[in-house]
């Protein structure tokens, strides 16, 4: 019986250990960048005569960051079926592409921001086609207020995620959308007690008011090269894996096509936000990257041609040497 032929990128997609791999070798890559941050080097003297600077690479928080998401993302796949054969490509994906922009490694808002968007996508997707899992979708908007408190301009986004809740999750009535908005105050019942306590309620309110704040638009001059490259990267491969799916998407459940509908039109939300104001690129980079792994990791798992098999290849050392250019420039700068 005639068996088609396994190409180097299904190998890789299917694979046991690609995600173990795949982890052993980013931890790496994050260990010679945290070295690489921390000014002190972490040599043994100064650990010992001031402890507590080994808390000063924000590494040691950005990093933590990354590993509940890459687990999340896990869970995100394994309970919704993203992909349909086993693969473990979609946190794969998402945490070799998290891994390949150094420039992160020490923003800790990005990383909250990320970490954020995954809980919301992990909770948001429990609702589908149950309008009564008003729970579910306060836990979701919840980290949306959570990550709001790091970056408030994701406020933005709202009006399309109720979209999206009504649209394609099938999960909005008066009781979940209630649950959505008590979800994003929450976080702000204990700020604005914690800036009354310390008498900050001036920067409570600047927090609001930098939602008006805007850059002249396609301003690109405050963007380094590397982070220009690595963000055309991402956007590069949110159009290969989104054209992909949209020519192939009648394979899949409806279920997992509403899905993945989700992260198209989330993405093509962030990309746009991202081209008309650089100015939060680092931070909603990570927003992009959670949207763009399942769609690249469905292409990478579920393609077998020769050609797409080059492209995956190409992608692979595209991302290599994306990430060397990246760490050299992350050790010059520190």
């Amino acid at each position: 019986m005639y068996e088609e032929k396994k190409r180097f990128q299904n190998k890789i997609a299917e694979s046991r250990f690609s995600l173990a791999v795949t982890a052993i070798l980013c931890l790496l890559i994050w260990i010679v960048g945290g070295l690489a941050i921390t000014s002190s080097g972490w040599d043994m003297d100064s650990i010992i005569t001031q402890p507590t600077s080994i808390w000063s690479n924000p590494v040691l928080i950005t990093l933590p960051c990354l590993i509940l998401s890459t687990y999340l993302m896990v869970e995100l796949n394994n309970a919704n079926i993203l992909i349909r054969i086993f693969s473990r490509m979609v946190s794969c994906t998402f945490l070799i592409m998290m891994t390949m922009a150094t420039f992160q490694y020490t923003n800790i808002n990005a990383a909250i921001v990320t970490l954020c968007t995954v809980i919301a996508y992990t909770t948001a997707f429990h609702s589908y086609q149950d309008s009564q899992s008003a729970g579910w979708v306060y836990y979701s908007f919840l980290s949306i207020g959570i990550a709001s408190i790091f970056f408030i301009q994701i406020v933005f986004f709202l009006p399309l995620m109720w979209f999206l809740l009504a649209s394609k999750l099938y999960a909005l009535s008066i009781r979940s959308f209630c649950a959505s908005l008590l979800g994003l105050v929450t976080p702000y019942w204990f700020l604005v007690g914690y800036d009354a306590a310390t008498g900050q309620m001036d920067a409570f309110i600047s927090h609001f008011t930098a939602i008006a704040e805007f850059s002249p638009l396609f301003d690109y001059s405050m963007l380094s090269i590397q982070q220009f490259v690595t963000g055309g990267f991402i956007i590069l491969c949110a159009l290969i894996g989104t054209i992909h799916y949209l020519r192939t998407r009648q394979h899949d459940r409806i279920r997992t096509q509403m899905f993945y509908e989700i992260f198209v039109i989330n993405n093509a939300a962030t990309i746009l936000f991202m081209i008309l104001q650089p100015q939060h690129f680092q931070l909603l980079l990570g927003i992009a990257i959670t949207n763009t792994a399942p769609l690249i990791a469905h292409f990478i798992a579920l393609t077998q041609t020769k050609w797409t098999n080059l492209l995956s290849e190409l992608l692979l050392l595209l991302t290599l040497f994306i990430t060397i250019i990246n760490l050299w420039e992350l050790s010059l700068n520190f």
